[in-house]
């Protein structure tokens, strides 16, 4: 009997994992929304401008917050890049807009 415990407990292990990684993605279709909604006109300025300070300095803060590394990070791979470094220049604006996106969303 002590087998079949072990064999659920990890089932519902797995099952809460899969759950937290849908309510990652809910939040980042959220996010995406507002920001096509147009709800945070504080994210809107020209991508030609961009510059990696200013990624850098939106993103220390991000990283600062609960769950922030963890979009950071997911940000970076959707536009092909393990680290800020290897982000290609025309990413920047949308990576920016991503990053002060998230930061708007978080609850203080």
């Amino acid at each position: 009997m002590s087998e079949h415990v072990a064999t659920e407990a990890l089932a519902i292990s797995q099952i809460v994992g899969e759950l937290d990684r849908m309510q990652l993605s809910i939040d980042e279709i959220r996010r995406k929304l507002n920001v096509i909604d147009g709800k945070d006109p504080a994210i809107k300025f020209d991508d030609g401008d961009t510059k990696i300070e200013d990624i850098k300095a939106v993103a220390t803060e991000v990283l600062k917050a609960d769950g922030g590394r963890e979009y950071f990070l997911q940000l970076l791979r959707d536009h092909g890049a393990k680290k800020l470094s290897e982000l290609k220049q025309c990413d920047y604006g949308v990576v920016l807009r991503g990053l002060k996106s998230w930061q708007n969303d978080i609850p203080f």
